[in-house]
């Protein structure tokens, strides 16, 4: 008997700045087995860094062209979509990795 086909895995993105836009995104976009669901940042406008030095878009624009909802908070989220995630990838800056 064949097994059934596997579920993609329901990815949210929380803190969607330079190595968000540049690496996280893209590859979790466009990996078979994952499905970006989300994306959470505070800010409009993320802040520039990681690896795309000062070439990030605006959070509307990232929400456009990845076809996702945007919350500005990680509650908000939860609240509205816990049970469809299957996981969150936190994206905080490297200043923040040991706080």
């Amino acid at each position: 008997r064949a097994l059934p086909p596997a579920r993609r895995a329901r990815i949210a993105v929380v803190g969607c700045g330079g190595w968000a836009q540049g690496w996280h995104l893209p590859n979790i976009s466009n990996r078979p087995d994952a499905q970006l669901v989300a994306l959470v940042d505070p800010a409009d406008d993320p802040g520039a860094g990681g690896c795309l030095h000062g070439r990030v878009e605006s959070m509307s624009d990232l929400a456009a062209r990845y076809g996702v909802p945007r919350y500005k908070t990680l509650q908000a989220l939860l609240e509205e979509r816990r049970d469809e995630l299957d996981g969150v990838l936190v994206a905080a800056p490297h200043g923040h990795h040991c706080s």
